[in-house]
This record gives structure tokens, sequence and C-alpha cells, in this order.
């Protein structure tokens, strides 16, 4: 899972501008951008994120990574 791809497709998708993320978030726009540009961002990042946006992340790592071992224990 792609940490970064997946909010920026959460914000495009509701209409979220970059700006309004990174106030949110209490970061500057080029740390918002770079948390977009991440793959990977840490858990305390993506709580606040998760809950400044009310979308749970989490559950999203958790699906695929049930989805991962599934397909790699032949579930």
């Amino acid at each position: 899972m792609n940490s970064g791809k997946t909010i920026r497709d959460y914000l495009r998708n509701n209409g979220i501008t970059v700006d309004d993320f990174a106030k949110g978030i209490h970061r500057s726009r080029s740390a918002a951008y770079k948390i977009l540009a991440a793959n990977s961002i840490s858990t305390s990042l993506l709580y606040d994120i998760s809950f400044h946006l009310g979308h749970n992340f989490f559950h999203e790592l958790s699906d695929h990574f049930d989805e991962i071992t599934n397909k790699y224990s032949g579930g």
C-alpha cells in the first residue's frame, strides 16, 4: 500500500485541497506534498491524518494486508 497515493486519492475523490489538508494536520504546504509523495508514513502521522479527514486509513491498510496475506497463503 502506498500511503501517499492512498491519501492523495482520498483528497481528490472528496474535493479536499492540499492547502486545506495541510492546515488540518498543522503542517506546511510543502510538508503536505512530501506526505502525499511518500510511500510510507509513521503511524502517528497516519492517525493525525485519519482523525482530521474522518477516514480510517488503518482500516484500508488492514484490508490491504488481508488481501496480500490471503494471496500468499493460498486463502
